[in-house]
């Protein structure tokens, strides 16, 4: 039976109510607070494992001796089935976040947080590691990191062994504020300013890039991946999946994107002579180096943008958002937009789609006139 008992009450309409009322140091230590169930099976369910954690919290306090570090957990994290079957962009993304939380020195005695015994690990140690993170120039990272040391936590968790002496997960429950949406985004005249300029200083494919990704509402990180097997149809029709998501996209190019296509086949048949398959295969190559662009292909966007002269406000992977933006404020339907960016549900479209002025004053002529 668990130590907190259900309290019963009766509602107005006659129904009855099962409060797990959870003590203070309890809910402090644990994370896990107050409920109120509709059924006592519910409420049983809940008090077990008010229980459990608060059992691991009290064997970890005793456990002091341990010698197993964060570091150690990291390193048997990047081993685990969980980690070596995502995307390859999520693990860059992870092992960046990763390696940022290692390195961070924001503990008492000036050491890392990867030397820090997992045992020591608390939810009061965890404040302090998001009050650190929150105070950076950009407070955004601090949601990240959490969210990612959850995931490594709970994965350690759920294996069969009592994984680097891990009993609880500290970061559950954790309040951390979630960075908000960005809204900027590209104009038509910047999107094409930056062309020209790309065309007329070797960087071609920059500017195919850009303009692919804007056209067709896609992310950089799938349009530099591009193959020439992609093209379908008398090489007309563009069908690709997508990296993140596994959306199967598939477009008739328009007259501008066949036109590009133009330059790049002259540099496939040059290429072809001169480099292996893995990398005349694709569509999209450094124009002085003719290799693919890896995923670091932002910086040297980054400092074209620069050179064009484009406000720091706006990024080269804001496309896809200002793609979505362009279509809507030409009446494009929120269904004929999800075909274009493959999300199929309009949650998932919400954030790419910038309020825009010109959609407000379209509003209010269709239904005042002008």
């Amino acid at each position: 039976m668990p130590k907190i008992k259900p309290k019963i009450r009766e509602r107005r309409d006659g129904t009855l109510s099962y409060l797990v009322q959870v003590p203070e140091g309890v809910r402090k230590s644990t994370g896990l607070g107050t409920k109120t169930f509709n059924s006592e099976s519910e409420a049983n369910a809940w008090s077990l494992e008010v229980d459990r954690r608060e059992s691991s919290v009290f064997k970890q306090s005793f456990n002091k001796s341990s010698s197993e570090t964060v570091g150690d957990l990291f390193r048997w994290y990047v081993t685990t089935q969980e980690y070596l079957t995502i995307k390859p962009n999520s693990k860059t993304h992870y092992l960046g976040l990763i390696k940022k939380a290692s390195e961070s020195r924001h503990l008492l005695d000036g050491s890392q947080f990867s030397d820090m015994a997992i045992v020591n690990v608390t939810r009061g140690t965890v404040r302090s590691f998001i009050n650190h993170f929150a105070a950076e120039a950009k407070g955004h990272s601090a949601y990240h990191l959490v969210k990612t040391m959850r995931l490594i936590w709970n994965v350690a968790l759920k294996d069969e062994e009592v994984t680097c002496g891990v009993e609880l997960n500290p970061w559950e429950k954790q309040k951390v504020a979630k960075p908000k949406p960005r809204k900027a985004y590209w104009t038509e005249e910047q999107l094409m300013e930056f062309v020209e300029y790309a065309d007329e200083n070797f960087h071609y494919a920059f500017g195919s890039m850009a303009l692919f990704c804007f056209r067709l509402c896609q992310r950089p990180g799938d349009i530099r991946q591009l193959k020439w097997e992609n093209l379908k149809d008398g090489q007309i029709q563009l069908e690709f999946e997508q990296e993140k998501t596994g959306a199967d996209c598939w477009f008739k190019l328009t007259k501008e994107l066949q036109s590009r296509l133009d330059w790049h086949r002259d540099v496939h048949e040059l290429v072809q002579k001169v480099r292996p398959r893995s990398v005349f295969d694709f569509i999209f190559l450094n124009d002085k180096l003719l290799q693919p662009y890896d995923r670091y292909y932002y910086h040297d966007a980054r400092k074209v943008m620069d050179q064009v002269g484009l406000p720091r406000t706006i990024r080269f992977g804001d496309f896809r958002r200002s793609g979505v933006t362009y279509l809507a404020d030409r009446d494009v339907t929120e269904d004929q937009l999800m075909s274009v960016t493959g999300h199929t549900t309009r949650e998932g479209l919400t954030p790419y789609l910038h309020r825009s002025r010109k959609r407000a004053e379209q509003a209010l002529s269709k239904v005042y006139g002008d």
